[in-house]
């Protein structure tokens, strides 16, 4: 398909004078293809159409392209499109676009972020504030996970979803996020989390180091680690395993989940002191009645061995 015929159909579509057939086709070949070539035209045909609009025709683009089907978006940003990708990739609502690379590539926004302090809006409605001298590295959204490498110091506010939202540093620290907002530091024999709201789990090396709620901190520095939280002692004597559960989770807002295999009735004699992150007394309940349990999610579940 030549170039000209292209333009005309990115026209016609953008216009909403595509059939539901033409339109149809012209979707899938947009979300499936890999032939980096044609895209490549087509993506330049889309962006030729959006720099001519002016900003009553944007708003009518937004009212088509808010009827179509939506899904997720894994784009590569051009820079010499980048604006233009911006405001198609907004508007047309997640299509999932395939170029060089299967992912989003913000080096541009990263590089701008080196000099001065700079918010960027991810794919799913979340938000990173970057620091000084921080940029993210790579990024990937997909149907599975939410995915993201951070260099020096960012804020995030992930926005809820079924998929995780996990934030890789490069000395190896992993942040699952089970919350909603916190903030990460990672320097040269540094690596801290401060968590604002919501909950994270954090882990090392495969390990898992700790469970943060709303307003703990930890730090990792030269290897040693400091944990503060904001939760008060608990203490139970003969009380029911679900009536523990229930406490935790009211306290700690996390969602833990007991397995029907279970007996919840078992009477439990423990004290959990505020040095203690919630993945830590997962870990006593369970060493105390030899159960195992399992992250996925924002759910902890608790079961037999």
């Amino acid at each position: 398909m030549v170039m000209r015929e292209k333009d005309t159909i990115v026209y016609d579509f953008l216009a909403g004078r595509l059939s539901a057939r033409e339109r149809n086709r012209f979707v899938k070949l947009m979300r499936y293809s890999k032939d980096v070539r044609e895209l490549s035209d087509w993506h330049e045909a889309v962006y030729k159409q959006i720099e001519v609009l002016n900003p009553e025709e944007l708003q009518q683009l937004l009212q088509l392209l808010e009827q179509e089907q939506k899904s997720t978006l894994v784009v590569s940003f051009w820079k010499p499109y980048l604006k233009y990708a911006a405001i198609f990739i907004g508007l047309l609502g997640g299509y999932l676009i395939y170029t060089h690379y299967q992912e989003v590539n913000i080096e541009t926004q990263s590089q701008q972020a080196l000099a001065s302090l700079q918010t960027i809006d991810l794919a799913d409605g979340s938000a990173v504030d970057l620091e000084k001298n921080s940029y993210i590295e790579t990024i990937r959204f997909d149907d599975e996970i939410r995915e993201v490498t951070l260099i020096g110091t960012a804020s995030f506010r992930v926005k809820p979803g079924q998929k995780p939202f996990v934030v890789h540093t490069p000395d190896g620290y992993t942040t699952r996020v089970l919350g909603t907002e916190f903030k990460i530091q990672s320097q040269h024999n540094l690596y801290q989390v401060t968590v604002d709201k919501g909950r994270v789990a954090i882990d090392h090396g495969g390990s898992n180091i700790g469970m943060l709620q709303k307003g703990d901190f930890l730090k990792v520095e030269d290897g040693k680690t400091n944990l503060r939280s904001s939760v008060v002692p608990l203490t139970f004597d003969n009380k029911p395993l679900s009536e523990v559960v229930q406490v935790v989770n009211d306290v700690y807002d996390t969602n833990i989940r007991l397995d029907a295999s279970i007996n919840d009735q078992i009477k439990c004699k423990v004290s959990f002191d505020t040095q203690l992150t919630i993945l830590d007394i997962i870990e006593v309940l369970c060493e105390i009645h030899n159960f195992s349990y399992q992250i996925q999610d924002d759910q902890v579940s608790i079961k037999s061995k």
